[in-house]
């Protein structure tokens, strides 16, 4: 078993969230570090980008999943196709430091926007010099 973090369409109540069945929820966090995350007008989902010190704490779910869930979700996050790889962030859920696996987008072409999100669907507004 592994703790997944999750930001986006995965998250309880979004369209993806039963890709999840059978995993344990473990709480709601932040992550530890500032990640840069955004969103386009051209698609539906976040992109989260392995780029710790710079944009917000993002808000997060966290989950106990099985390899056989990950490798589902391989699938699902185009990782063998190189849109998504597999990361370590480390979550806060109520002060305890939670080490988990998160799905980091690999195009970093994102990482340049100026505008970052806190949460999925809530934009705030936090520039690299705030960082």
């Amino acid at each position: 078993m592994a703790c997944l973090a999750v930001y986006g369409t995965l998250k309880s109540n979004q369209a993806n969230h039963r890709l999840l069945s059978g995993a344990e929820f473990i709480g709601y966090g932040v992550s530890v570090e500032k990640y840069p995350m955004t969103d386009n007008e051209h698609t539906t989902y976040p992109f989260l980008f392995e780029a710790p010190g710079v944009g917000c704490q993002v808000k997060m779910e966290v989950y106990d999943v099985g390899e056989q869930t990950l490798k589902q979700l391989d699938i699902y996050e185009g990782v063998h196709a190189g849109l998504y790889y597999r990361g370590k962030i480390k979550i806060d859920i109520r002060g305890k430091i939670i080490p988990c696996i998160c799905y980091f987008c690999s195009d970093l072409t994102g990482y340049r926007k100026q505008e970052f999100l806190r949460e999925w669907g809530v934009h705030i507004s936090e520039r690299e010099q705030d960082s």
